[in-house]
Order: C-alpha cells, then structure tokens, then sequence
C-alpha cells in the first residue's frame, strides 16, 4: 500500500535474485487523490528467482494540455491549469483571462495515446474584458485518467 498526498508519479518495480542481480521489472502510473491510499499490483515474471524488489518513483506525470487557436482568436488566455484527481473522478482546473468580452462554452477534450477523446468536461465562461476567473472542467466519473495521453481545451462552436 502506498499513500501520498497529490502524487501522479510513474513507479518502477524491480525484481532483484539472490546475488543481487536485477531479474524483471515492471512500471505503473499512478494517480493519488488528497489522502487517499492505493494499492498497486506489480506483476513479475518467473518470480521463483526474486529474493527481494525495490519500488522507485521513475518521473512525475503530468499531463500535456493544448491550448488551441480558438481560444487566442476568442479573446481569452490560460495562465495555469492544474489536475485534480479524487475518489474516481478527474477534474482539470484553468485560470482563464478574458481580454474581450466572452460569453460562451469551453470543451476540454481527454485524448488517449491514439489520439481518440476518452472524455470531455465543459464550462460555461462568462467574462467581462480584463476579468479573470477559475474554470473547472469535471470529466465523466471512472474515465481511467492513466489513459490520457493529453488534454486539448477549445472553445465550443456555437450554434
């Protein structure tokens, strides 16, 4: 079991025989909520020869966020986005500038590695020039957050 508060780490397990030697390994990304423990499963080929294992976090994962053109031609600026990850659900908060009036939606789309939206959440934005405001996109609730590749935020077509 392991716990760590807003830790979205990729971890590496390595299998180690009697003499020392590495044996196997095997990686998992994880994604931790506020004080919230998970229990992680390494799988290990061959585990006869393994005498003991070592678990080092391998990077810090984050996840690419691609602002679109749409959302500069519509006269607003992200400044900061920030993940949140709890109890199931995946959420990604933005710091959003407006430097003209704006009244309209946002989509931010989740992508995984082929590229294909594994889930969306959307806003409602509202600003004034010069206003500026915190905007949380919630994606649908058991979205597997260890598929996203990255997130594209673009403005929503009005129709």
């Amino acid at each position: 079991m392991i716990t760590k508060k807003e830790l979205n780490s990729r971890l590496i397990a390595k299998a180690y025989d009697k003499d020392g030697n590495e044996v196997n390994r095997d990686a998992q990304t994880i994604w931790f909520a506020d004080n919230t423990a998970k229990e992680i499963t390494f799988d290990f080929k061959d585990i006869s020869k393994v005498t003991r294992y070592a678990i080092e976090i391998a990077e810090k994962v984050t996840i690419p966020i691609d602002i679109t053109n749409s959302i500069s031609t519509a006269g607003l600026r992200i400044t900061r986005t920030t993940e949140k990850a709890e109890y199931n659900r995946f959420s990604l908060v933005s710091y959003i500038i407006a430097d003209n009036n704006f009244n309209g939606r946002l989509i931010a789309k989740a992508l995984d590695s082929k590229n294909r939206e594994i889930g969306r959440g959307v806003v409602t934005v509202e600003l004034l020039e010069d206003d500026a405001q915190e905007f949380t996109f919630n994606f649908p609730q058991g979205m597997n957050v260890e598929n996203v590749a990255k997130i594209t935020i673009e403005e929503k077509e009005k129709k």
